[in-house]
């Protein structure tokens, strides 16, 4: 589940496992202290003010998460 607001997004993974835990690892060190683990959620907090912004933003999140996943 992502989920996109005007703070950031959050990112909940099905069974709270994902299919490549080090290349979530490294997903979450290419973002900084953007992106951060926190209550069984990925948090990425980045503004994203418009509709357009979000949207952007998800689709970029999901796929570079289906590519660490598939790695």
């Amino acid at each position: 589940r992502l989920d996109a607001g005007p703070k950031g997004a959050t990112v909940q993974f099905r069974n709270d496992s994902f299919a490549n835990p080090a290349g979530l690892v490294e997903f979450l060190s290419e973002r900084g202290g953007v992106a951060k683990i926190r209550d069984n959620r990925l948090v990425l907090q980045n503004a994203l003010g418009s509709a357009n912004a979000r949207v952007k933003a998800a689709w970029g999140i999901a796929r570079d998460l289906a590519r660490k996943a598939a790695a």
